[in-house]
């Protein structure tokens, strides 16, 4: 795995920027060592344990290390390519607590200067604290917490930085907390709270889906997309029914009874209905979507309407 941090102090890029221009006016007998570790600059603290260090490895990969004044590693950052002054830099970095078992507290990975790959954060126990993955400097993708005990704390799926689709919170004892949808705008649209010790609802607002389509004009033979997004709990019965008016004639055109014609995903289930459009027109689909929790006795109903031309 190579990790990543995006904060390099100025004093390392600094330094780095001076060794890389020496380095390339170094003599020949020098390059050709370049295959083999070698520690081109150490600082220590005034106690004489050391603070910093810096190895050239073999390529062009360098490994920086600093330390706590009591001689802990702190730091350790790994470059695998690019320019430290620019900061289009690949590579790992790994940061530590200033413990006896020196425990490792973060590591991220980083592309061309942005943070991308698996993030992964650490209790001082050992335990992960958090964990998800990064796009171009920004969360993508799912992202989950846990508390020190090592059970789940929450969990929550992230498109471009902002969280999206169901966002599942949990008690210390393991059982789940609260179940949330949110819109891809960041809009909580349902939630429901459970109690820490029944797992029964002790409140619960909104709808527990979404349905999202393109608005815009089609032709014909063009395919229309409808994709159903839902939080989803175990025991919950769904159906869906898509029925369809065109030219004041009302035909049923596709139906769902079952959750298992939704696919898992990391936002919760997901539903995609495409049809192609045969005829021009102003379409109308009525999207009725119901959802029967068996546990708790609870129904939720809706109609998505969802206006288009086809020319």
């Amino acid at each position: 795995m190579y990790c990543i941090s995006m904060n390099i102090n100025i004093f390392f890029i600094t330094l780095l920027t001076m060794i890389l221009s020496s380095c390339s006016t170094a003599p020949e007998s020098s390059k050709a060592a370049s295959h083999t570790d070698s520690v081109i600059y150490i600082e220590h603290f005034g106690n004489g344990n050391m603070e910093k260090e810096l190895i050239k490895k073999e390529g062009d990969t360098m490994l920086y290390k600093e330390y706590s004044v009591n001689g802990n590693k702190s730091k350790e950052f790994i470059m695998y390519n690019g320019s430290a002054s620019d900061e289009l830099y690949t590579g790992c970095i790994t940061t530590f607590y200033d413990n006896e078992n020196n425990n490792i507290k973060i590591i991220k990975n980083v592309v061309n200067g942005l943070q991308q790959g698996e993030e992964i954060r650490y209790y001082e126990n050992g335990r992960i604290n958090h964990k998800g993955y990064n796009y171009k400097g920004k969360k993508d993708g799912l992202w989950v917490w846990y508390y020190e005990n090592g059970k789940k704390w929450s969990e929550v799926y992230y498109s471009n930085d902002t969280p999206f689709g169901q966002r599942k919170k949990y008690y210390r004892n393991g059982l789940l907390k609260s179940i949330q949808l949110l819109s891809y705008d960041n809009k909580v649209i349902y939630w429901r709270n459970l109690d820490s010790m029944s797992g029964r609802i002790t409140e619960e607002k909104g709808i527990p889906f979404m349905a999202a389509g393109r608005k815009r004009p089609f032709y014909v033979g063009d395919t229309v997309t409808n994709i159903i997004t839902m939080a989803y709990l175990p025991g919950w019965n769904v159906s869906v029914k898509l029925e369809q008016v065109l030219n004041n004639k009302r035909i049923i055109i596709k139906s769902v009874n079952s959750v298992k014609d939704f696919i898992d995903e990391d936002y919760g289930k997901e539903l995609t209905i495409k049809v192609p459009a045969s005829d021009p027109g102003k379409y109308l689909w009525e999207l009725n979507i119901s959802v029967y929790d068996s546990q708790n006795n609870t129904h939720f109903s809706d109609i998505k309407p969802f206006s288009f031309m086809v020319k």
